[in-house]
Formats: C-alpha cells, sequence, structure tokens
C-alpha cells in the first residue's frame, strides 16, 4: 500500500470517527434537555398545576372532574345542614412532594391552602435516622 493511500485511509478513519462523535454529542445534548422530567420522576412538574387556581365557589363534582380523584380526603359535619370535606391533592414537583387541601363547603369549594411540602427523601432519611 502506498503511503498516500494509507494516509487518505486514516483521513476518511478519522472523518467517520469525528462524525460519529459530532453525532453522539448531538443526541445526548438533546436527549438531556428533552427529557427534563424524566429526572425528577415520571410525573414530575416544575410548577404546581394549582399555582393559578382561582376559582373559589366551584361545585365540588366539576373540580374532581377537571382535576381527578384526589390523595387523600377527610370530612366532617359543622351542623345539620353543613358538611365540610376536604380534599387532598399530592404533587410531585421536582424532588419535593407538595400536598395541597380544597376545602368543601356542602359541595361548594370555600378554601384552598398548601398543607404539606416535603422533600421527597426526608422521609427515608427519617427511618434511617430511627433504624441507627
Amino acid at each position: 500500500m502506498s503511503r498516500k493511500n494509507n494516509k487518505s485511509m486514516h483521513l476518511r478513519i478519522y472523518d467517520l470517527s469525528s462524525l460519529f462523535t459530532v453525532t453522539l454529542l448531538v443526541i445526548l445534548f438533546i436527549g438531556m434537555h428533552a427529557c427534563v422530567p424524566v429526572r425528577y420522576g415520571i410525573d414530575a412538574r416544575r410548577v404546581s398545576k394549582f399555582a393559578t387556581f382561582s376559582e373559589l365557589g366551584i361545585d365540588k363534582n366539576a373540580f374532581i372532574q377537571q382535576y381527578g380523584n384526589p390523595t387523600n380526603k377527610g370530612m366532617y359535619t359543622v351542623s345539620e345542614d353543613k358538611v365540610i370535606e376536604k380534599l387532598y391533592y399530592t404533587e410531585k414537583i421536582r424532588n419535593f412532594l407538595v400536598t395541597t387541601a380544597f376545602i368543601f363547603e356542602n359541595d361548594v369549594l370555600v378554601q384552598m391552602e398548601r398543607v404539606d411540602t416535603r422533600n421527597d427523601y426526608q422521609e427515608i432519611l427519617e427511618q434511617l435516622d430511627t433504624v441507627r
């Protein structure tokens, strides 16, 4: 094989290697930015779906139809004609679990409040501390 052919083959291999490297870097870059929520969990968000909520007075059934079933709920009777029901919704936002309560009086929303914000790993760390 002549020196010229050897040099030409070396350049082609170098070109393919460079092309492969550039292609791999582009795929990694797109993959990292396109899948940001995957880093935080499948349903993780950057902002709560209730961050801009301002619909006090909405009917409980309409609320559930719009936002889905609650994570948990509580209820009590204040008087014979006044029933209070709390619907709790927990969302994963980045590395935090945020619980929001919606308080209904006779099936009409009268109040919304954030009940708890907990670091995803806080409970696991607390359990480890009790084992030690």
